[in-house]
């Protein structure tokens, strides 16, 4: 198995922790059965997470970053936050920034990752070694998804071991 560094979630919030039949406020809370999925996710793989929502943009500092998400009861741990990109060539914006994320870090980034995201559509480009794991702004991370990202976090990161274009679990 690989070490736990070597593992990334780039979560987004909004149709990932919260979702259209959630009540509560979308800026300070989220949905209780959804963050229990992605504590259960952080758990069981100790995979870091790289905030790759619009939550990055309410916290100056990487500090208060981690203070909100633990506020909100976030029990993995958060290692980052992708850039904010103004101008991006041929991919979606939240592509390229995880792609920037990813080349900022060189050969020291992760060998396995999932992107939690409702926002990145079907077939689009993503960076190896991220895989997407499409959600929906209706229901939010649900246990097929946590399943898929799980096969993915869980496997060796090897050739062949997962199919990095491909959309799992919608």
């Amino acid at each position: 198995m690989i070490p736990h560094k070597d593992r990334v979630i780039f979560l987004d919030v909004d149709g990932v922790l919260t979702h259209q039949a959630y009540g509560g406020d979308f800026r300070t809370s989220v949905a209780p059965s959804c963050l229990a999925l992605l504590n259960e996710l952080t758990d069981a793989t100790g995979a870091g997470i790289v905030v790759s929502s619009a939550w990055r943009l309410l916290d100056r500092s990487m500090a208060d970053l981690v203070g909100r998400f633990a506020r909100v009861g976030v029990t993995g741990k958060v290692v980052g936050r992708t850039p904010i990109l103004n101008h991006i060539d041929g991919v979606g914006r939240r592509p390229g920034e995880i792609a920037e994320w990813l080349a900022r870090r060189g050969p020291r980034g992760p060998r396995v990752a999932v992107a939690l995201d409702d926002d990145i559509p079907d077939g689009a480009w993503l960076p190896e070694p991220v895989v997407l794991v499409r959600t929906e702004f209706a229901y939010g991370l649900q246990r097929r998804h946590v399943e898929a990202a799980l096969h993915v976090l869980l496997s060796d990161g090897g050739e062949g071991s997962v199919e990095p274009e491909r959309c799992v679990a919608r």
